[in-house]
């Protein structure tokens, strides 16, 4: 049996083990808790025990929740000697509109809510930006609901990062860990704290 360690930090934190059937056996959801995450990532590695593969959704999603999910898989990949498939929220968006009977236009723009009215993009090239500035063209992802544009509202599911899981592994598409790197979206840059007199 060939288990397979998934973990999503990009927005919560989803951690799932699907078996050699490929098909997930179970499910933890870790509530904004980066703290317990090494802890269920490690109860489920030894209750699914021999996970052989590991897989992490690097982003674009929450700065800190994809630095801890990395990290996590980037110790137990090189502790362990496991292999690591990476894909990102927008490869799993792209395999959740398979599912869905719609047709879209040509080109469509990929949409993944950050927090408030921002949003990263990926049009020709993943774009971090407010909800004003969001292109004129169709959207297809997650669009709050009063916008005014053309969209279709989806988001990505752990059964669809699964399924690029799937088909990269199928490929022989894995990532040594020296190219495993968080995809945040945008450029971060710290902000210098002013000194307090």
């Amino acid at each position: 049996m060939e288990n397979i360690l998934l973990i999503d930090t990009t927005k919560g934190n989803k951690i799932a083990v699907a078996d050699s059937q490929i098909k997930i056996a179970h499910i933890v959801n870790v509530k904004n808790d980066k703290d317990l995450l090494s802890y269920y990532t490690n109860e489920l590695f030894k209750s699914f025990s021999p996970i052989k593969i590991l897989a992490v959704n690097t982003g674009p999603g929450s700065f800190t929740g994809i630095r801890v999910g990395l990290s996590i898989v980037k110790a137990m990949a090189f502790a362990l000697n496991l292999p690591v498939i990476a894909t990102n929220s927008f490869e799993i968006l792209a395999e959740e509109l398979k599912n869905c009977n719609i047709e879209l236009p040509e080109n469509p723009v990929f949409v993944i809510h950050s927090h408030r009215n921002f949003y990263y993009i990926k049009d020709k090239e993943i774009k971090y930006l407010s909800e004003d500035e969001l292109p004129d063209k169709f959207l297809v992802g997650e669009v709050q609901e009063n916008h005014e544009g053309k969209f279709y509202r989806v988001g990505p599911t752990l059964n669809s990062f699964l399924k690029v899981v799937k088909r990269k592994k199928s490929q022989g598409e894995f990532t040594p860990l020296e190219n495993l790197m968080p995809l945040y979206g945008k450029e971060f840059i710290p902000k210098r704290r002013k000194k307090r007199f």
